[in-house]
């Protein structure tokens, strides 16, 4: 299940996480800017606790004015299993829904791109993607 969320529960989720092993990537993801200009974000649900988040800004990064699906990140042990696509589905669905018609898509790791590669062809044509590398597996040793 997805659902929308406010900032609050989505930064409450993340504060645990953050004093992890995966701290320096959720930093690159959610840190400094990338969730000060956020207004609300997408998770999916597994027995009625988040194991996956997606950030929202409208105006995107330092208010470049463009629409942008900040950050996504699926816990490691749901990994696989659908949720990472189902995560970024709810949330270009949701983009669109917010009359966004292009959502920038910054694509920072592997696992992301070949989500990519398998969204359906409405959603992919609303995503101005910027391929960033493998800037987050190279975080992960």
């Amino acid at each position: 299940m997805a659902k929308v969320i406010g900032c609050s529960e989505a930064a409450s989720w993340l504060q645990p996480l953050l004093n992890g092993e995966s701290a320096a990537k959720l930093m690159t993801l959610f840190g400094g800017d990338r969730i000060s200009c956020v207004d609300e974000a997408v998770a999916v649900m597994v027995d009625g606790q988040i194991v996956g988040l997606a950030t929202i800004a409208p105006n995107g990064e330092s208010g470049s004015g463009k629409p942008t699906i900040v950050g996504a990140y699926v816990l490691p042990a749901f990994r696989g299993k659908g949720f990472g696509r189902q995560l970024l589905e709810f949330a270009i669905r949701r983009c669109l829904e917010r009359g966004f018609m292009k959502i920038r898509l910054d694509v920072m790791s592997a696992s992301v791109r070949y989500i990519v590669g398998f969204l359906p062809g409405e959603l992919k044509s609303a995503l101005d993607v910027v391929d960033c590398g493998d800037v987050l597996d190279s975080l992960l040793g």
